[in-house]
Parts: C-alpha cells; sequence; structure tokens
C-alpha cells in the first residue's frame, strides 16, 4: 500500500509508539490508555483501507494476546506490538519489533559489557524454562518501546529514501 492511506497509518503508529516510548521511559510500563485506542484504530484504519488484511491482522493479534499470556515480556510491550500490527500492518510490527531486538542487545552489550557472560547464559536459560522477565542477574528492565519506535523510523526512511 501507498499513497496518502500509508501516511495516515504511519503518522497514527509514531504518535501511539511516541507517547508510548515517554510513558515506558518515565514508568517501564505502557498504559492501557495509549495502546488499547491504538488497537481500535488500527481496527478502523484497517477497514477503511486494507480490509482484506482483516484476517490476517486478527489472526496476528490473537496470536499476540496467547504470547502475551506466557509472560514472555511485559504485557504493555505486547498490547504495543499488537497496536503496530493493527495499525501498520504485521510486517511492519515485525520489522520494528526485530530491529528493536537487535538494538536492545548491542546496545545492552555495550553499556554492559562485563555482565554479557551472565546475560548470554540466562537469556539461554529463559528460552528452556520460558521465563523472559528478568534475564540479567541484576534486575535491569529496559524499556522497549523506544526500541520498537527506532526500529519503525528506520523503517519509513527506509520506505521513504532507501527503497
Amino acid at each position: 500500500m501507498q499513497g496518502l492511506p500509508q501516511y495516515i497509518q504511519s503518522a497514527a503508529t509514531l504518535i501511539v509508539l511516541i507517547l508510548a516510548s515517554i510513558w515506558d521511559i518515565r514508568t517501564r510500563r505502557i498504559p492501557n490508555t495509549v495502546t488499547l485506542p491504538a488497537i481500535l484504530l488500527g481496527f478502523a484504519l484497517t477497514a477503511v483501507f486494507r480490509l482484506d488484511t482483516m484476517p490476517l491482522i486478527v489472526i496476528a493479534l490473537a496470536l499476540l494476546f496467547f504470547f502475551g499470556t506466557l509472560n514472555l515480556m511485559g504485557q504493555g510491550d505486547i498490547k504495543l506490538i499488537m497496536a503496530v500490527t493493527a495499525i501498520s500492518g504485521l510486517t511492519a510490527a515485525l520489522i520494528s519489533t526485530g530491529i528493536a531486538a537487535l538494538l536492545i542487545v548491542g546496545i545492552q552489550v555495550l553499556l554492559y559489557p562485563s555482565e554479557i557472560a551472565s546475560d548470554a547464559k540466562n537469556a539461554l536459560h529463559a528460552l528452556f524454562t520460558l521465563k523472559f522477565k528478568k534475564i540479567n542477574k541484576d534486575g535491569r528492565r529496559v524499556p522497549f518501546a523506544p526500541y520498537i519506535l527506532a526500529g519503525f523510523i528506520y523503517l519509513i526512511v527506509y520506505r521513504l529514501f532507501l527503497h
């Protein structure tokens, strides 16, 4: 999809991600007052601009909801990814979240080089026990929303200038 619908969806997603990032940085929480209206907005935009993708969006949101029940990551983060999926589509959500994960790993390695071995061991343990909330031993909680925002900005720049 190109043109005005994509710009509207991208602008809406950016606004949601900026609001969520501010909350996440300040409180390490993303409130439902940001994510739930965004998910509803996403359904409305999908119905207007790309109704043919509605079944895929519904399935993706159901899967994200299921993963949320497993406590693999913070509930606010899951709902934020659901909002990005609903507003901008599954591809945008996957790319933004993938870039966010890579950025977090890279920045954590730079900020905590002495913890690399411990964090890697704890991450492997988390993969097998499915307890992801606190992978690092000192309880560092990393706000994920700003990284998703960075991933989404990269996606916009790529689509506008590099593609």
